[in-house]
């Protein structure tokens, strides 16, 4: 698909610098220098140049390459502007942390799996500390089996 459309652009850009140096009593020459500005090829300033054996090419191009350079940005501005979807973004929830110790809560020899199913909805265990050290949930040294 992008195939497609890359030779559908470049055919494009050759038909429209055609038509514009016809428009304006310009020759082939020229519209080349066009169609290498319009597309900031280069290349095909180079191969029009040998081309045409003259520096009307080089004039074309010169006209056309800030189209070529500012077309496609605006271009892309509009598209945004104009095609911009409408994301609703939910406020932020409000970040709570507490600390609690197991022997003030009955949770003593609680394994994490239990202490999930009791905890409110949407609350998270993020350490657990025995005997002043501090562990991941799951990953608890294998001799204390209640983590």
């Amino acid at each position: 698909m992008a195939k497609i459309l890359a030779a559908v652009a470049v055919i494009a850009g050759c038909a429209a610098a055609v038509a514009a140096a016809r428009l304006m009593g310009f020759g082939l020459d020229f519209a080349a220098g066009m169609f290498a500005g319009s597309m900031t090829s280069s290349a095909s300033l180079q191969a029009a140049l040998d081309a045409a054996g003259g520096r009307n090419p080089a004039t074309g191009y010169a006209i056309a390459y800030p189209f070529g350079v500012f077309g496609p940005i605006l271009c892309f501005f509009l598209a945004n502007k104009l095609f911009r979807p409408k994301i609703q973004i939910p406020s932020p929830k409000r970040l709570i942390v507490a600390e609690t110790r197991a022997g003030d809560r009955g949770l003593v020899g609680t394994s994490v799996a239990e202490l999930f199913k009791r905890a409110p909805e949407g609350a998270e265990i993020l350490g657990i500390r025995r005997g002043g050290v501090n562990v991941l949930p799951g990953r608890c040294p294998r001799r204390r089996r209640s983590c």
